[in-house]
């Protein structure tokens, strides 16, 4: 299990009991946090510390490369600030048949008390991408994902940040996976976000744009 992390160190003591429970194993990717995180407030969790700050989608790569090389199959990513719910883990391990098999969390936004900006921003990027794939995409934006490891070239995209989890779904088709989702109830505690919706959406239309011609 990856948990990237950026200055989430007291959301990230909550959370690790509950991580700890699933019984997998887990490395922290720490992004340059400056809140004083250190390794043993999370033993016996794996911990990376990059000392500079390069976005969630860089210290992803790093980490699926990590997790790759230890010899496993997948990674399931959860985002550290409480609102992907770590007892629909299960649900996604029951849903891995194949080795090609990528699951991601589906939220269901007529269940949610989430601002309207972050819902608008998730349905447009949704169909956007839908559009452009051909897959049928229901939550864009979720980190809550079970990445299979099978094929390097699924994580070998130039976007970084939050546009990285965006341009994994345009290598889908060509790694040969198999997209599958997992209701996941949707956890909000009005905590702010490391996303900017506005700055984000501009540059996810930028990369979206971009892909036509890359």
């Amino acid at each position: 299990m990856l948990i990237p992390v950026y200055n989430s160190r007291e959301h990230l003591k909550r959370l690790l009991p509950a991580l700890f429970d699933t019984g997998l194993a887990i490395m922290i990717l720490d992004d340059g946090s400056t809140d004083g995180l250190i390794e043993a407030e999370i033993h016996p969790a794996q911990f990376v510390r990059f000392p500079q700050n390069r976005g969630k989608g860089a210290v992803l790569r790093d980490g699926f490369e990590m997790a790759r090389a230890a010899g496993f199959d997948f990674a399931l990513t959860l985002d550290a600030d409480g609102q992907h719910p770590v007892t629909s883990v299960p649900a996604f391990l029951k849903s891995i048949k194949e080795p090609t098999d990528f699951v991601i969390g589906h939220r269901n936004w007529n269940m949610t008390n989430m601002p309207w900006s972050r819902i608008v921003s998730n349905t447009v990027t949704s169909w956007l991408l839908s559009r452009r794939t051909g897959l049928k995409i229901y939550d864009s934006q979720i980190g809550f994902r079970c990445y299979p490891l099978v094929n390097p070239e699924l994580w070998s995209v130039p976007e970084g940040g939050f546009q990285f989890e965006s341009a994994i779904f345009l290598k889908i088709r060509t790694c040969g996976l198999n997209l599958k989702w997992v209701d996941v109830p949707v956890i909000y505690d009005d905590e702010p976000s490391h996303m900017h919706h506005f700055r984000d959406t501009w540059k996810f239309i930028r990369f979206y744009l971009r892909s036509f011609w890359t």
